[in-house]
């Protein structure tokens, strides 16, 4: 049941595979390699690699993720204002069906209860590109609200990579390494990422700076499906007020 479905899942995602003069591989017939009927006698049957498309990802997603959330391309954005770039979907609670249309574009960042940051080929440039995004995006709410008060807890973010020729060691290395170097604060830290059809790392939250990566192979989309669902079940402890995002200081004639 779940196997069946999550090994469809990722074959859907995986861009096809190249042979070394750049077509894709296809199989050929007992008869020989496959041909149509083109503009060339004769012409070799060549489907086009399968295009990454984003949209298809986050309606696939939309389909696995708990039923009072919505994926959307829409940005988050906190009571000062603050909406940083880096996210292409997030998943937040739709508080009523006009949220974003209220909210001018934007969802108050009190509802979002997840961000995904996808890559289509995983090397360390566009890891630690990953990872600025990321880190962009878990300062919502951090510098907004009156002093004292908690802010709230930042957001769980998870990297989607479609593909990826780094051993797990290696990549292990290079993002901690990135951490340090930068001395990204603990809760600024990326919580998921998963290699389609390889395998997913995971923050270990009891303690800083560890990560645990497992090869999961063909299981890797089911295994995220179960920790990424845990997370986005998360409560998200601060309430929505929309008191605060309202900027107008106007004193209203009282009866």
């Amino acid at each position: 049941m779940l196997y069946d479905y999550f090994s469809s899942f990722e074959k859907d995602m995986i861009p096809a595979k190249k042979s070394a003069k750049g077509t894709p591989v296809k199989k050929g017939t007992a008869k020989g390699p496959q041909k149509t009927a083109g503009k060339g006698k004769g012409q070799s049957k060549v489907a086009a690699e399968k295009p990454f498309n984003p949209d298809m990802l986050a309606e696939k997603l939309q389909r696995i993720i708990p039923s009072n959330l919505v994926i959307s391309k829409e940005r988050p954005v906190d009571s000062s204002g603050f909406s940083p770039e880096g996210a292409d979907f997030i998943a937040y609670r739709e508080y009523c069906r006009d949220l974003v249309k209220i909210m001018g574009g934007y969802v108050p960042c009190e509802l979002v209860h997840g961000t995904y940051h996808v890559v289509k080929n995983l090397d360390r440039e566009s890891l630690y590109d990953a990872l600025k995004r990321v880190v962009n995006l878990k300062k919502l709410d951090r510098f907004s609200g009156t002093p004292g008060e908690e802010p709230i807890i930042p957001i769980p973010a998870f990297i989607i990579a479609l593909e990826s020729s780094y051993n797990f060691t290696d990549l292990k290395n290079d993002l901690i390494n990135f951490y340090i170097n930068k001395s990204i604060e603990h809760s600024f830290e990326m919580d998921v990422l998963l290699i389609m059809n390889r395998g997913i790392m995971v923050k270990n939250w009891r303690e800083k700076r560890s990560y645990i990566a497992l090869e999961t192979s063909g299981d890797t989309m089911l295994s995220f499906f179960i920790l990424m669902n845990e997370y986005l079940e998360m409560s998200r402890e601060k309430p929505l007020d929309f008191r605060s995002y309202t900027k107008k200081d106007i004193q209203y004639k009282e009866y």
